[in-house]
Parts: structure tokens; sequence; C-alpha cells
């Protein structure tokens, strides 16, 4: 008995120095943004873990989980197979179910109308929605950016998803129109006061300006950027966002001025 076992006892030793290194099955499949990662052998699953594959240290984790539970695995090659599984998985499908984004809703618009309280510069502006009013104030003076954005932000509030650009465009008309219709006032009032006191020509008030001083400003009017450098210095001194209302507002008082410029001259001759 002791000859038949030494040499059964040392065919096992041989076989076992002489084992060949296995590398098992891989499989892996998506759990959320990592995967889970299965080893097996012979069909049988004996290993498997979670990882975030970008990570080294995860990817080391798995191989040696499998490596203590399979001596003789190939590591070099476990780890060449292990690299290759995110190109056998199918691409990541974006998950429809109650986590996806809502879609969009549609903006809504509603019609923004002012009433002028002269001789006061407020008056009321009314948001209306299907021909209702949605918002009512009655303090609101349209030339004034606070004003306005005070408007917009009580309109949204009573307003699920109000389309801003469209009722701040609405304002911003309104504006050039207030400023207007306050400027056209104003006119009429300066020519009521001089039909009664009849004032200088603009030729008689320029007459005791330095010539230089007359000189420099007629370059500047004759200067084709004009228009331009006024909107800039404008910015330059602070107003922001009201370009648009600034060019209006510019034109309006040029224009007033010089159809005054002209009543003048014709009253003269």
């Amino acid at each position: 008995m002791t000859r038949s076992h030494k040499p059964k006892s040392k065919r096992k030793s041989n076989r076992h120095k002489s084992a060949p290194l296995i590398v098992p099955e891989l499989k892996a499949e998506r759990s959320g943004r990592r995967l889970r990662v299965t080893a097996s052998l012979d069909g049988k699953d004996f290993h498997f873990d979670t990882i975030d594959f970008n990570l080294a240290t995860q990817r080391d984790r798995f191989l040696n989980g499998v490596c203590k539970r399979l001596e003789n695995a190939d590591r070099v090659a476990l780890e060449a197979k292990l690299l290759e599984l995110p190109n056998t998985l199918p691409p990541e499908q974006p998950d429809s179910g109650s986590e996806s984004e809502p879609e969009s809703l549609p903006l809504v618009k509603v019609s923004v109308n002012f009433l002028p309280n002269p001789p006061k510069e407020t008056g009321t502006a009314t948001a209306e929605l299907n021909g209702e009013a949605v918002f009512i104030d009655s303090g609101i003076d349209p030339l004034k950016p606070k004003h306005r954005h005070r408007f917009l932000n009580a309109v949204s509030k009573n307003v699920l998803n109000l389309d801003k650009g469209d009722a701040e465009a609405q304002l911003l008309k309104i504006a050039q129109q207030e400023y207007q219709r306050r400027t056209e006032q104003q006119a009429r009032s300066s020519g009521q006061a001089t039909s009664s006191n009849p004032s200088k020509t603009s030729e008689e008030l320029l007459d005791p300006m330095p010539k230089d001083i007359r000189d420099e400003a007629e370059a500047m009017l004759e200067d084709s950027c004009l228009f331009q450098k006024v909107l800039d210095d404008v910015a330059a001194l602070g107003v922001a966002g009201e370009r648009e209302l600034t060019a209006t507002i510019y034109l309006v008082e040029g224009l007033t001025a010089i159809g005054k410029a002209n009543c003048r001259n014709h009253s003269g001759t």
C-alpha cells in the first residue's frame, strides 16, 4: 500500500506544477454608469463585481478577486479580456422612464396695454391673456427699467411659462410711444409760451458763442458717425440695456429741435 500511494502522490504533484494558466470567461452588463462584470468557468459563475470601468483601481479589484478564487488564472490575458468588454456591449440607451426630461411647454404670450395718467409720469399697465386681465399695475412709468422689470416679474408669477421676451418688447414699444407723447406735449406747451413771448432766433442765440466752439459743433453735426457716438456716450454714462430706447429718444429730440428751429425761423421771416 505504501508503494502504490507514493507514485500517486508524485503524479499529482507533477500535474499541479505543470498545470496551464486558465483564462475564465467574462461577461458584462450595464448598471447605470457602471458595469456588472461576471467571471465564469465551465459555465459556472464564480466571481462578479460592479465597477466603474474608467477607474483602474476598480478594475484591479475585480482582477484580484478572480485570481484569489482561481489560483492558476492568467492575469495578463484576463486583464486584456477585461479591457475589451466595453466594446462588446451595445451603446447606452437614454432612460425613457420617469427620470426622462419632461417635454418643454410652449411659451405663453400676453397682450400688454398702457393707459397714461397725465400730468403724472406714471400710468396703468395691464397684461391680458385670452381677453382677461392677469395683472394690473396702476403706478408704472414705462420709461423706467425698474418699473418694467417689476411688471414682468409680477406677470410671470401669474402666467406659467410666460414669454418674457415678447412681453418686454411690448413694454419697450410702449416706452417709446410714451416718450414721444410726452415730448410732443412739452413742445405744444413750449409753443404756446413762445407765441405770447417770442424768443430769440437760433442765430441770435449763437452770436455770443465763440467761433471755435461753433465750428467744432458744426463739424460734429456733419460727422457721419454722430449717431453711433451718441449711443456709445450714453452707454459710457452707465445706461445699460436701453440702446434701442436711447436711439428713439435721441431721434425724437432731434426732430423736435429741428421743428422748433424751423418754426422760429419762419415766424421771424
